[in-house]
C-alpha cells in the first residue's frame, strides 16, 4: 500500500490560497465589486496561487441550484434572512459592542411589466446595525396574482424568523440576538408577517 501526502510547502500553499479566496469573497461583498471585475483577479493571481478558483461564482459561493416552491398561482424562492445577515456580518457591525440585530421587513407586490399579467411579491429585509445596511431579498414570489395561499408564501420566512428570534445567530463565535423592528406590508399580510 502506498501512502500519498502533500509536502508541507504544498499544504501551506493550499492554505494560503484558501485564505486568499476568503479575502476575495469578503472584498467582493464589502467593496461592491461586480462579478466581471472579480473574474479578472484570478487570471492575474493564478500563477502565484495555483489552487485559487478561476470562476468568480466559485469564489463568492453562488448556489448551484435554487429550490422553487410551487404555490397555487405562481412560484416562490426563499433566499433566507439568516443567509443575508451572515453575509452582511462579514463586513461588520456599526458598533463593536453590537449584539442585537434589528431587522425591518417589507412585503409588497409590484407588476413585472405592462404587457404581462405577472406580479412579483418580494420579501425584503434591512438591518441598519450592519455596515452594509442596504435592503436584501429574503424571498420572492412571482405569479399571475397575489400569492396564494398566504401561509404557503410566508411559511419559510416565518419558520426561519421564529428560529432566529428564539435562538439568535452565531457568527465568528459571537452570539447576536435578532428582532423584527418594523414590518411594512399590505393589510391582508400584516397578521402573518
Amino acid at each position: 500500500m502506498t501512502d500519498y501526502s502533500i509536502a508541507d510547502s504544498d499544504a501551506d500553499e493550499v492554505s494560503t490560497d484558501l485564505d486568499l479566496s476568503e479575502k476575495l469573497k469578503h472584498w467582493y461583498g464589502t467593496e461592491r465589486v461586480n462579478l466581471k471585475q472579480l473574474k479578472s483577479l484570478p487570471d492575474i493571481l493564478k500563477p502565484y496561487h495555483p489552487s485559487l478558483p478561476l470562476y468568480p461564482r466559485t469564489v463568492v459561493g453562488t448556489p448551484r441550484t435554487t429550490v422553487v416552491k410551487k404555490l397555487n398561482n405562481g412560484d416562490y424562492v426563499h433566499v433566507g434572512l439568516k443567509r443575508a445577515l451572515l453575509a452582511r456580518l462579514q463586513s461588520g457591525t456599526k458598533s463593536d459592542d453590537c449584539n442585537l440585530l434589528e431587522v425591518d421587513v417589507n412585503v409588497d407586490g409590484l407588476s413585472c411589466s405592462h404587457s404581462s399579467n405577472l406580479d412579483a411579491w418580494p420579501i425584503l429585509g434591512r438591518c441598519v446595525d450592519l455596515v452594509i445596511d442596504e435592503p436584501f431579498v429574503i424571498g420572492v414570489f412571482c405569479g399571475s396574482s397575489k400569492p396564494g395561499p398566504l401561509e404557503g408564501f410566508l411559511e419559510d420566512y416565518i419558520c426561519e424568523t421564529e428560529d432566529l428570534l428564539y435562538n439568535g445567530l452565531l457568527f465568528n463565535s459571537k452570539h447576536y440576538h435578532v428582532c423584527i423592528k418594523k414590518k411594512t406590508c399590505v393589510m391582508p399580510l400584516l397578521g402573518h408577517v
